[in-house]
């Protein structure tokens, strides 16, 4: 059968017309309707621990991916690790990664055909104007180069990059029919906003903001993107055997500026809430009975539960666990989840379905425990009543989780050295790693306090705005 891994970038929990009558997402819907829904779906609170999780399915904190990479650093998930698409060539499959990668591009060892993909047709960074498909660097417009790649090398797509990914995926079902993993990451419903002027237009009626309605103009339009998708697979007589799995890479980031909405979810992305890391699901194949999966879903899952579902058992030594026999029968289980895990001081763990969240800003220390089975929206606190009980648990899985944890591995470039690189280079693809200057220096470590939480995890591109807002 086909595999079609469907990755969106920080759409919110109540932006899909499953949800929210007053969006227009007809195509998403149709798989909602004609799949299984997975409710609780956790994945980290940005996109670039998700991806790493998905691709290795072992929890970003163990291979030091818990921060995001900016385009100039020389760093990249770890070369030795054994990946999705590694696993699938060995079930014989051709392997296809289409879209957004963030995982590391300055050495030629991080780019994704060089990790088990057969071709890789996208942007390799994190933030992408789709209609230029130059990065996104305000704070740095040195470094605001191209980037759009096909295996490394620079192409100059003639449309949004929403469409030009979809074509690209139709053109693999134009050469075979079957035996397809295709994991394709759009940048939709991400920042720079660039809907559509008639997709945009479906909301000019509405009464909320230019930022909400440009928001959801994006949203409408990777859904149309979508659809083109499911009519080609259905031309082809491929659909009903086409495994298809949608999800978010991590909540709608909730600012006004940002434009997205996880009602009646608490709080948005970058955030440990329900709303920031709780996301949308659908998982779509003609053996899947089951309509609403409420059992609990970790980002890691998502690799043995894929291979799982095509007849592999073999995951190697990974967290995640698979839950393709719980989705077929509807059988929920207890789980214990490392949801994240920064330093001590800024964690998320799931513990006998409780949820505990510590952060520490302004020297002072906060930890919260909330029922999210029987409270999903997060408006009871009931960490006095619970600590207690759960201490030494937590204190256990915090010592286990610093044992395991390996630190990132990040050049520290001050602004001028970045602003001399990038006049070096053409655009962003895989450049040597000699030219990029490595410094002694280490990079501080500003995770201490929730304040600095974005800036610890490199997510500071838009990071002023944020702190200001």
């Amino acid at each position: 059968m086909n595999v079609l891994l469907i990755l969106l970038d920080d759409l919110g929990w109540n932006d899909i017309g499953f949800r929210n009558k007053d969006i227009s997402t007809p195509n998403i819907d149709l798989l909602f309707k004609e799949g299984c829904e997975i409710d609780r779906n956790y994945t980290y609170a940005v996109c670039g621990p998700t991806r790493s999780m998905i691709q290795t399915g072992i929890h970003a904190y163990k291979t030091g991916t818990q921060r995001l990479i900016d385009p100039w650093q020389n760093t990249g998930l770890n070369p030795n690790l054994k990946l999705l698409p590694q696993y699938f060539k060995e079930l014989n499959y051709n392997t296809y990664c289409i879209g957004k990668w963030h995982l590391g591009h300055n050495d030629r060892k991080y780019l994704p055909h060089n990790r088990g993909y057969d071709y890789h047709f996208g942007h390799l960074t994190g933030c992408v104007d789709q209609r230029t498909n130059t990065f996104c660097s305000p704070k740095i417009p040195e470094a605001s180069l191209h980037d759009f790649s096909e295996n490394g090398k620079r192409v100059d797509p003639k449309e949004r990059s929403c469409k030009a990914l979809t074509d690209k995926v139709i053109n693999v079902f134009d050469k075979s029919k079957n035996n397809n993993f295709i994991y394709l990451a759009y940048l939709d419903p991400h920042v720079p906003f660039v809907s559509p002027q008639k997709f945009k237009d479906i909301y000019k009626d509405k009464e909320i903001s230019e930022s909400r309605k440009e928001y959801l103009g994006m949203v409408s339009h990777v859904d149309f993107q979508i659809g083109r998708i499911i009519e080609k697979l259905k031309k082809e007589n491929v659909y009903d055997d086409t495994l298809i799995w949608l999800m978010s890479d991590n909540g709608g980031w909730t600012l006004d500026w940002t434009g997205g909405n996880n009602y009646p979810l608490n709080d948005g992305k970058c955030s440990f809430k329900e709303g920031g890391i709780r996301t949308v699901s659908v998982l779509k194949y003609k053996d899947i009975k089951t309509k609403k999966f409420e059992g609990f879903v970790h980002v890691t899952d998502v690799l043995p539960t894929l291979l799982d579902f095509c007849g592999s058992k073999v995951f190697g030594d990974i967290d995640g666990k698979s839950v393709a026999k719980n989705i077929l029968e509807n059988k929920t289980e207890k789980r214990n989840i490392v949801f994240s895990f920064f330093n001590e001081n800024v964690w998320c763990f799931l513990i006998d379905n409780l949820k505990f969240i510590c952060t520490k800003a302004l020297g002072k220390k906060t930890v919260e425990c909330y029922d999210i089975l029987n409270d999903p929206c997060e408006t009871k606190n009931i960490i006095e009543k619970k600590y207690s009980l759960f201490e030494e648990k937590i204190e256990n899985q915090i010592k286990k989780c610093l044992e395991e944890r390996v630190s990132e591995n990040f050049d520290n470039m001050s602004k001028e050295e970045v602003k001399l690189f990038c006049k070096k280079i053409k655009y962003w693809g895989q450049q040597s790693k000699d030219q990029l200057k490595v410094l002694s220096q280490k990079t501080e470590d500003k995770s201490s306090t929730l304040t600095n939480f974005l800036e610890a995890t490199r997510y500071d591109i838009f990071y002023d705005k944020l702190r200001n807002s």
